[in-house]
């Protein structure tokens, strides 16, 4: 599938599920307001791809979760590669978005994917929020990884990595298993919209690293949570208060990691 087709539509979804206007489509797509509305119209009434791609070939739809209702009762986490300082070398932005509301809880830049990368950005929303309901991963492995049954090598079974069981039994976060479509589809999509703005932005501030990055991104995500996030269907967060204002997950992580050697 071209990629062009593949953005189109997941704006054109995004606008029907709330998570876009239909003025931010339209200047995403380069389009106008009334073709956007076009685009909507055919999407609800057939529910797939050919409202958008312009032929009548038969495709099988495919229906996304419902967002959920409270912020704070899901977070989607997730890294994306690129040359954000248009440098030549790519490095690692981690992501983490609510997903009742689609806004952005934090952002961090890191030179490679690794623990450490998603302790420091869980870290930073868990400091500011509080504590998740639930928490899903659009990277496959993060929180649990597939063992070959030893009695039957045709089989696969699920377990949960270090981090997850980490997340799970110590700090009594949901860790929510999702069909990696689903899982994908938010993170895509914000992606997309980083990749078209955030390097201008930086860029614009004169921001040129890493470390410059991490210090100033909260910034940016005000302003990208003003433009593309939506109210929770319900007016209770389900983030729970953090007990201390010394919480370090990093910290209580490698704690715990050492004594389990």
């Amino acid at each position: 599938m071209d990629d062009k087709v593949n953005k189109k539509f997941e704006i054109i979804r995004g606008v029907s599920e709330g998570i876009y206007t239909v003025k931010n489509a339209a200047s995403l797509l380069g389009l106008t307001v009334q073709r956007i509305k076009q685009f909507c119209n055919g999407y609800q009434k057939d529910g797939e791809r050919v409202s958008i791609m312009g032929h009548h070939t038969k495709r099988k739809s495919f229906r996304w979760r419902k967002r959920c209702r409270h912020f704070g009762e899901l977070l989607q986490i997730g890294a994306t590669v690129y040359d954000w300082f248009e440098c030549g070398t790519p490095c690692v932005l981690y992501i983490i978005i609510d997903d009742a509301t689609g806004a952005l809880t934090d952002l961090y830049f890191c030179q490679f994917e690794c623990n450490d990368g998603y302790l420091s950005i869980l870290n930073q929303t868990f400091t500011k929020y509080g504590i998740p309901m639930g928490i899903c991963s659009s990277m496959p492995g993060l929180f649990n990884q597939k063992e070959i049954n030893k009695k039957n090598t045709d089989s696969n079974i699920q377990s949960k990595t270090f981090l997850g069981e980490f997340i799970e039994n110590k700090l009594g976060i949901e860790i929510i298993n999702i069909d990696a479509n689903q899982g994908r589809r938010c993170h895509e999509v914000l992606c997309d919209i980083l990749h078209d703005n955030l390097s201008a932005w930086l860029k614009s501030q004169g921001i040129a690293n890493i470390e410059q990055a991490n210090k100033q991104i909260f910034r940016y995500i005000d302003i990208f949570n003003s433009d593309y996030s939506i109210s929770a269907k319900s007016n209770d967060s389900l983030f729970i208060p953090l007990n201390s204002d010394n919480f370090n997950l990093i910290y209580d992580y490698s704690f715990v990691k050492d004594e389990n050697i």
